[in-house]
């Protein structure tokens, strides 16, 4: 994690905690799969946003490509 030592910042072990990148990445896919978005690129699906009454985003984010697939 990110911390301050001897005045400077650099990422040390803090409390016994590190950041493992891979089950990371699993809880964001997971994460992403449960809110109804795109896993790989992070954005959110048009059924998902169509789903909350903002159909009118999904066509704005499609036109600037920063809609999810599927």
């Amino acid at each position: 994690m990110p911390g301050l030592e001897n005045n400077k910042w650099r990422y040390i072990k803090v409390l016994g905690r590190h950041f493992d990148r891979n089950q990371f990445e699993d809880f964001k896919s997971l994460f992403y799969n449960l809110q109804g978005w795109d896993i790989t690129s992070g954005f959110p699906k048009r059924d998902t946003l169509n789903s909350l009454g903002l159909a009118y985003v999904a066509d704005e984010l499609e036109i600037h490509g920063k809609l999810g697939k599927g």
